[in-house]
C-alpha cells in the first residue's frame, strides 16, 4: 500500500556502453514504485564501432532481473535514413540499466548494429519498465 509513495523524477544520463559519443538533448525520468518510464532525445549518435551492438545506456534504474519479462518501449523519431533504422523496437535489458535494440521484421535477432550512412543520427523515444 505505500508502493504509490515512492515517487521520484529527474533526469538521467544516457551513454553507449560499446563506446562513441552523442549529444543529449534532454533524458527525463519518473519512478513510481518499481515502475520507471524514461524519455529520451539523443542526437549525433556516433558509436565507436558499428558492429557493435547498439545500447543506449545509463537508466536511472536497472530493469527487473526476471526471465521472460520484456519491457517494450517507443522510438517516436530516428533521423536515420539507411541501414536498420526501419526494422528495429527498444527494450529495456534485464537486470541491467541499458536499452537494447531487436529487430521487428524477423529478419535478425537482438543485435542491431547498423545505424546507417550520414549525419544527423538521432533517437526519441520512452519506455516504461520495471525496476
Amino acid at each position: 500500500s505505500e508502493t504509490l509513495n515512492d515517487y521520484e523524477e529527474g533526469s538521467w544520463t544516457p551513454t553507449l556502453p560499446s563506446g562513441g559519443s552523442m549529444s543529449v538533448a534532454a533524458a527525463t525520468y519518473i519512478k513510481i514504485g518499481k515502475q520507471v518510464t524514461v524519455q529520451f532525445y539523443v542526437q549525433n549518435i556516433s558509436p565507436t564501432a558499428n558492429n557493435s551492438a547498439l545500447q543506449i545506456g545509463g537508466l536511472p534504474y536497472a530493469g527487473t532481473g526476471t526471465s521472460n519479462v520484456y519491457h517494450a518501449g517507443s522510438i517516436f523519431y530516428t533521423g536515420i535514413s539507411s541501414g536498420d533504422a526501419t526494422k528495429y523496437g527498444m527494450g529495456a535489458a534485464n537486470g541491467s540499466s541499458y536499452l537494447y535494440f531487436h529487430f521487428i521484421d524477423g529478419t535478425g535477432g537482438s543485435s542491431v548494429t547498423n545505424m546507417g550512412s550520414g549525419s544527423g543520427k538521432h533517437l526519441i523515444g520512452s519506455i516504461t519498465y520495471t525496476s
